[in-house]
């Protein structure tokens, strides 16, 4: 699952764009500015988005930290020039997450199984109040007790760090193309 941002550059930097003539130049020192822009957002959604003890409001778009599993390894990829467009992304290759971003629904199956559970010597379940003792493979007296768990959903909402994150930098963005326009457009023309 992906979504797609479109970035608006200022009148200045459009203007100046129009005459210059060297296009796939521009269109490269262009994609440079978009990864130094995709590297401080990453920074940034790590920073703002991805810390902190949860669960936070989902209208928040924050996750709360854990592992550090996800925000470890949030990554942008390198900027690529297709004609007169750029494509960039930020993501991650962590399995959840996509939940995260998009939000959906978790289905667990139904589950069947056994447990061991710790004896004494007579064969009597260990019990700390009301509550029974798990055995290790290690402990020699146990009992094999069956045990049935019932299918269940989960509903994630979406909290979207990312994409919030980029479009939180959106104004950053903009002054970063305008700039790379209008720096590429000087060394034209000197």
């Amino acid at each position: 699952m992906s979504e797609s941002f479109s970035i608006k550059v200022s009148g200045d930097a459009l203007q100046v764009m129009e005459r210059i003539k060297d296009r796939a130049g521009l269109m490269h020192a262009l994609a440079g500015a978009v990864d130094k822009q995709n590297q401080f957002s990453v920074g940034r959604i790590v920073q703002d988005r991805m810390n902190g003890v949860g669960p936070f409001p989902p209208e928040q778009h924050r996750l709360g930290f854990r592992t550090g599993l996800l925000k470890g390894s949030l990554h942008a990829s390198a900027a690529q020039v297709s004609g007169d467009g750029i494509r960039s992304a930020i993501g991650s290759n962590v399995r959840y997450a996509a939940i995260h971003e998009f939000g959906g629904v978790i289905h667990h199956p139904r589950r069947v199984g056994f447990v061991r559970l710790r004896t004494d010597a007579k064969g009597n379940q260990l019990r700390r109040g009301n509550l029974a003792i798990f055995a290790s493979r290690a402990h020699k007296r146990f009992e094999s007790v069956r045990y049935q768990a019932g299918a269940y959903d989960v509903t994630m909402p979406e909290r979207s760090p990312v994409r919030t994150g980029i479009a939180d930098r959106a104004a950053d963005y903009s002054r970063a193309l305008g700039t790379a326009i209008i720096n590429f457009w000087t060394k034209e023309n000197s």
